[in-house]
């Protein structure tokens, strides 16, 4: 249930839409630029049609002493520019859902898209953004080529992301 505590807290800035941009810049120090509007929009976050939402691959991780983890695994073979609000989409559902902690890994087929997907995806202010997304990218620059089952590997099958990703075109 709503109290009239829980809503006077942030109903200040509906009435004064611009006190938001004074506090961050003087009570928090946060250099933000000058605005030319602010104005409030519905703060109802429910998505009305169903979206679909699916990772590539969704492993659970439990380990002896750092509880539980989600692996998101994600094959990229192209730059997508929706990629990134999606890949944030999801890290956060599955915190939400599950309550472990989600993993992003990206796996790509060569280097360009590699180094697209290991970039650093963040949200908020850039002097204090408010989610970083910092997916864990395998890809020909860091993955040994394996053309022979090797034991070391801990690998029962040959593997490599050039051969798969040739494999599958």
């Amino acid at each position: 249930m709503v109290s009239s505590s829980h809503e006077a807290l942030h109903r200040i800035f509906q009435e004064d839409t611009g006190a938001i941009v004074r506090a961050l810049r003087k009570l928090l120090g946060v250099p933000f630029p000058d605005t030319s509007k602010t104005f409030v929009v519905s703060p109802d976050l429910t998505e009305i049609a169903p979206v679909e939402r699916r990772v590539d691959t969704l492993l659970q991780v439990e380990t002896e002493k750092h509880g539980t983890y989600l692996f998101a695994i994600e094959s990229q073979s192209r730059r997508d520019k929706d990629k990134p609000a999606a890949w944030a989409y999801y890290l956060s559902y599955m915190y939400a859902k599950f309550r472990h902690q989600p993993v992003l890994i990206v796996l790509c087929p060569d280097d360009a898209t590699a180094r697209w997907a290991a970039r650093p995806i963040t949200l908020g202010l850039p002097s204090h953004p408010s989610l970083t997304v910092r997916p864990l990218v395998l890809g020909p620059g860091n993955t040994p080529l394996i053309t022979e089952r090797r034991k070391r590997y801990g690998m029962s099958r040959s593997l490599s992301f050039r051969r798969l990703h040739t494999v599958g075109a």
